[in-house]
């Protein structure tokens, strides 16, 4: 069991007013900004689905040789595909963003020389936070009081293993102006600090928050994975192949149809509006909605 005295600014925590303007000087305690939902990125997404593109090429051929009707038809079909994809896919990705902010997650913190309940968003740098057996630590922070505290980091580190957490000296180059406790950022022990993410498995304790949001350690490994292209799934990937082997059985049945009609000697432009009619209609354009649902 380790503990110390901490100071009395420090112990009563900031105030409200001077924790709104940190809000405002270094942001909310989030990660990434969220991705919003629009209909303008789902329907640009769709579109570019390999068989709609193939579809809407279809209808811009038929524009040139073919009658109006017929382009009418097929715009209406790739329209109503196109209508009903976005719709589903627009109402998952809006239900899946809205879980987000469903129930903000929230900590205890000290303001105002009291203990309340705050969404993690709003802790800024210099908060005293509480920390107790199961909690999340909502930020990278120094520990001013520890009682056998002992902290999950594998998140960061890959070790399984707990790390005891204990109160250490902090050097005057240490300090960080985020914290108006003194709290040292990378200077400090790794041993008196916990960082956002981690669980404390063991003890109790208060810690002074050195940096919040993307200036946590958790922060800057979710910036390298954002800039890294994030990779398909396994389903996505199995799509993408059965769509591009339809389209090659697609345009190679379009093809032989045209070849054997120039072979018998129909017209060229007829033979290429039967070939842009067999691909229509061998192209599946139910496949993407059922990918979607």
């Amino acid at each position: 069991m380790q503990q110390n005295s901490t100071p009395a600014v420090v112990a009563e925590g900031l105030s409200s007013s001077e924790a709104a303007l940190r809000l405002q000087q270094y942001g909310p305690n989030r990660l990434v900004e969220p991705r919003q939902v629009t209909l303008w990125s789902v329907l640009s997404e769709e579109v570019r689905e390999p068989l709609i593109a193939l579809l809407l090429l279809v209808a811009v051929v038929y524009s040139l040789l073919g009658e109006l009707s017929d382009v009418l038809a097929i715009l209406f079909v790739v329209a109503s595909v196109v209508a009903v994809e976005v719709f589903t896919e627009y109402r998952a990705k809006s239900a899946v963003l809205a879980l987000k902010h469903y129930a903000p997650p929230t900590a205890p913190l000290v303001r105002d020389g009291e203990v309340r309940q705050v969404p993690t968003e709003q802790i800024v740098p210099g908060d005293l936070i509480l920390l107790a057996t199961g909690e999340r630590v909502p930020a990278d922070a120094r520990l001013v009081e520890a009682y056998n505290v002992a902290a999950d980091e594998s998140q960061l580190t890959g070790e399984s293993a707990p790390v005891n957490k204990h109160i250490g000296y902090v050097t005057g180059n240490a300090g960080n102006a985020h914290d108006a406790g003194g709290a040292g950022g990378a200077g400090d022990s790794k041993e008196s600090m916990v960082y956002a993410g981690s669980v404390l498995v063991r003890g109790r304790g208060r810690a002074v928050v050195t940096a919040t949001g993307m200036k946590t350690e958790l922060g800057r490994i979710a910036g390298l994975v954002a800039e890294a292209k994030e990779p398909k799934t396994p389903l996505q990937l199995s799509m993408k192949g059965l769509a591009r082997q339809l389209l090659v059985v697609s345009l190679a049945l379009s093809a032989l149809v045209v070849v054997l009609g120039l072979v018998w000697g129909k017209p060229w432009q007829t033979m290429a509006l039967t070939g842009l009619t067999v691909a229509f209609a061998t192209i599946p354009e139910e496949l993407p909605i059922i990918i979607t649902i």
